[in-house]
């Protein structure tokens, strides 16, 4: 299989910021947007995924994916609520189940239209995103959970296992490290349950909303001096 991904050109015009897991939280989101002064109309938004379930406006954060300023990849909680919405049988009434187990009864909130309207935003995300800098450094990568392969191999299209997939969502914090190649900055992830954003190899991880009550939103400068600051904590993970 391979990760569908999108090359973002350099923000010319404003400031590029990064969001961890908002998990449904749509009010949350625009208190920290607005104190933070995001300008729709200049800087542009860029989510690790894990916008829905959990939180009391599922729908609401969703629909940001269709905006011009928002950019998300998908996460794992977005992935069950696609197999809940698609599968039918015996294998749909275990992904129904599993999604609803990780807050996804909101799925049953909703009518039909706005399920299709749902499931074709869901199935429109990425699995991983490369952000050109215009200054001079190397990209950053967006992805969900973590990546422990070549960066190429995403950029390129390359078939890559059902294990690299899966780590690609679902990966833990004690098993990232660095990736096989560099490309790029560093990456941007979610999906940690951490307390505030910290350096796990080639990773800056920023899902602080369910450990810490506070939902992370950091500009590109300051991710970079966050990276630059920690040594990157070591993986239990070896290449």
């Amino acid at each position: 299989m391979k990760i569908k991904h999108v090359i973002v050109a350099p923000n010319t015009t404003g400031v590029d910021y990064f969001i961890g897991d908002i998990h449904g939280e749509h009010d949350v989101l625009m208190q920290q947007l607005d104190s933070v002064g995001f300008s729709r109309n200049s800087d542009r938004l860029f989510s690790v995924g894990d916008i829905i379930d959990r939180g009391p406006n599922s729908l609401e954060c969703l629909k940001l994916a269709t905006e011009p300023w928002f950019y998300a990849v998908r996460g794992n909680h977005e992935d069950m609520s696609i197999d809940a919405l698609e599968w039918t049988g015996d294998a749909g009434r275990y992904a129904r189940a599993l999604s609803y187990r990780n807050g996804g009864a909101w799925l049953d909130s909703i009518d039909e239209v706005e399920r299709e309207q749902a499931l074709a935003t869901l199935l429109s995300l990425p699995g991983a995103l490369t952000i050109e800098s215009n200054s001079g450094n190397k990209p950053i990568g967006v992805i969900h959970a973590g990546w422990r392969g070549y960066w190429a191999d995403i950029i390129n299209g390359e078939d890559i296992s059902n294990s690299e997939a899966e780590f690609a969502l679902w990966a833990r914090k004690d098993r990232l490290g660095a990736t096989r190649d560099n490309l790029l900055s560093f990456l941007v992830c979610g999906h940690q349950n951490i307390e505030s954003p910290t350096v796990y190899g080639s990773h800056v991880c920023i899902d602080t909303l369910m450990r810490s009550g506070r939902l992370s939103v950091r500009s590109e400068g300051e991710l970079r001096a966050i990276f630059a600051a920690q040594p990157g904590l070591p993986s239990r993970e070896k290449y």
